[in-house]
């Protein structure tokens, strides 16, 4: 009876863990689906900011489809905003990263103190 109720519990438990598996999978499956459109989108979205901000920066505010072209580099801006956030589901995903000048970050807001309290950190 006991070897019974022990190899039932061991049963259920693998199917248990099976279905974990299978959702495991199924979630790793979107993922991957939501970070291939992401990726694609946003390759999309490159050439419709880039575009439309080189187009702002050389024609004048006046013109009269100016308008509608900074609401179109806003929502490409808002777009590529949700892209980043889509490809938070990638199992890949890719942190943007910057350059930081440590001299530049440290000592931001410092210019007026004595260079004698300022680290030399430029080695």
């Amino acid at each position: 009876m006991v070897r019974h109720h022990r190899s039932e519990a061991c049963r259920r438990g693998a199917v248990q863990i099976r279905q974990q598996l299978q959702q495991a999978q199924k979630l790793e499956s979107i993922g991957r689906l939501a970070g291939g459109v992401a990726h694609d989108f946003n390759n999309l979205l490159t050439v419709i900011n880039g575009y439309s901000g080189l187009l702002l920066r050389t024609l004048t505010p006046t013109i009269p489809f100016a308008r509608a072209l900074t609401e179109i580099s806003i929502a490409g801006e808002r777009a590529a905003a949700l892209s980043r956030q889509l490809l938070l589901l990638s199992p890949k995903q890719v942190v943007p990263f910057h350059l930081v000048e440590p001299q530049r970050s440290c000592c931001r807001g410092r210019e007026d103190a004595p260079e004698s309290d300022q680290a030399d950190i430029s080695d």
